[in-house]
């Protein structure tokens, strides 16, 4: 694995897992093939942090019954640990794809969100807003498909403030914030 993916798999087996029933070893397993997908999928530290926040609570702490497909939110419209919904940039079949528990499957989801991601980013950065601000903004309009403002979701800060720390943590192979090189988040 890579440092990125050593990182967050690091991450996602110390934070608190759901309460369902999934052997250790397989949830593990999945766990490093999500981390993996994230690494592959992402340019940036500070990206990584973000999806791998945005997928940890969309997906009720990374729930495999949520991954499968046997759990869908939003009424039966999201699927994917990202919970997204089909629409216009995500086709019916492309979206179906993103459902499974198969290395595929999942880095399709990844990919997904990575993309949901970078079109927000496009639309609601700033310049000159801190980094926080910025993933803040992000994680309102993915929660809420339209404003950028995090007063539109009571989410947003806390997702932003999760991702700051765990970026905080990550280590300098995976191309992480220093005080000699400050974040900077990456658009594209």
């Amino acid at each position: 694995m890579s440092p990125t993916a050593l990182w967050l798999a690091g991450i996602f087996l110390a934070a608190p897992g759901p309460d369902e029933a999934e052997l250790r070893s397989l949830r593990e397993s999945r766990i490093e093939t999500i981390a993996t997908a994230i690494s592959l999928e992402t340019r940036s530290p500070e990206e990584a942090a973000l999806v791998a926040a945005t997928v940890w609570e969309e997906s009720g702490r990374l729930r495999n019954d949520v991954q499968d497909g046997r759990r869908r939110g939003d009424k039966g419209k999201a699927i994917c640990l990202g919970q997204v919904h089909a629409q216009r940039a995500l086709p019916r079949a492309e979206w179906a794809a993103t459902v499974g528990l198969d290395t595929a499957s999942m880095r399709r989801c990844i990919a997904v969100v990575v993309r949901l991601y970078r079109v927000i980013g496009a639309k609601c950065d700033r310049r000159g807003d801190a980094l926080e601000e910025r993933l803040a903004r992000r994680a309102a309009a993915y929660a809420t498909g339209k404003s950028c403002r995090p007063a539109a979701w009571k989410g947003a800060r806390p997702r932003a403030r999760r991702a700051l720390a765990w970026l905080r943590t990550a280590p300098s192979s995976a191309g992480a914030c220093t005080a000699a090189e400050p974040c900077r988040f990456a658009l594209r």
